[in-house]
């Protein structure tokens, strides 16, 4: 057999045996935020609802960093109205920046996020606590046309770092 056939049958044994084929592990962000305190202008936001975001992340936040941009492998967003994600091809990130303590948890962070739907409807959100701020979450919905939303959530939640969800097929690893 000649090096180059014997090559490629050691290659494709591999890729059968899962040799030099793993696949990368995601890390993932979930921020739920207390219900909307203040609601401004018409009433498709409501105290009832809040905002819900989950990042993946390809690698951890480290410890100790201080205003740090990330770009996640993908995201979701909800306002508790409508929601949009990097999958939507009129969505995209302002700004994802993080501070995180010895342990790599976020402390500080600062999330604009936007999405237009085909029915020309718009909406952000907000979640922020920058350093030296109590913090707050906002969401903007466009409800109707002409029709606009303001919510605040004046009491800020944390970050949870949830297990990733189960692949299909098989354990997580």
């Amino acid at each position: 057999m000649s090096k180059r056939n014997w090559l490629r049958c050691a290659a494709l044994a591999a890729a059968s045996c899962g040799i030099g084929n793993a696949q990368a592990r995601n890390y993932y962000y979930r921020y739920v935020s207390a219900n909307y305190s203040v609601i401004d202008g018409a009433q498709c936001l409501t105290t009832s609802m809040h905002l819900k975001l989950w990042l993946i992340l390809a690698a951890p936040l480290p410890a100790n960093a201080s205003d740090l941009s990330v770009q996640p492998v993908s995201w979701r967003a909800n306002d508790g109205l409508r929601g949009f994600s990097s999958k939507n091809r009129n969505a995209g990130i302002e700004a994802i920046q993080f501070w995180t303590d010895g342990n790599g948890n976020i402390v500080n962070w600062v999330v604009a996020l936007y999405g237009n739907s085909k029915t020309a409807y718009q909406q952000r959100i907000i979640i922020n606590k920058p350093p030296n701020s109590a913090g707050a979450d906002f969401a903007y919905q466009d409800c109707a046309r002409g029709s606009e939303s303001d919510a605040i959530a004046t009491t800020v939640q944390t970050w949870k770092q949830p297990p990733p969800p189960p692949r299909a097929n098989g354990p997580n690893r």
